[in-house]
């Protein structure tokens, strides 16, 4: 029980940060070709409920530097949760 629970977790994670990515990448190239538009909208759909309050947080350093590096830093909070969840399971079940 506790290694299958263990393993979905870490496959959401997994899976999330592979769409952080491909989330990213996106926004490069897709606003001139309609299917890869399409994909990066409902990718942002699964991606920005987390992204956006990190961008919240972050505005005041983008504004100065001019780059956004929300993704980064969204992408070590998740890796940080996902290691205290992944402990916290092995200790409590």
């Amino acid at each position: 029980m506790k290694f299958l629970l263990i393993t979905a977790v870490s496959l959401f994670f997994r899976l999330f940060n592979y769409a952080l990515w491909i989330y990213v990448i996106l926004s490069w190239f897709a606003r001139g070709n309609a299917g890869l538009y399409n994909i990066y909208c409902k990718l942002g759909e699964f991606v920005e409920p987390l992204l956006s309050p990190v961008r919240r947080a972050m505005e005041p350093v983008t504004y100065k530097i001019g780059l956004d590096f929300s993704p980064i830093v969204l992408a070590m909070l998740m890796s940080f949760a996902y290691s205290v969840i992944v402990r916290s399971l092995y200790i409590f079940l």
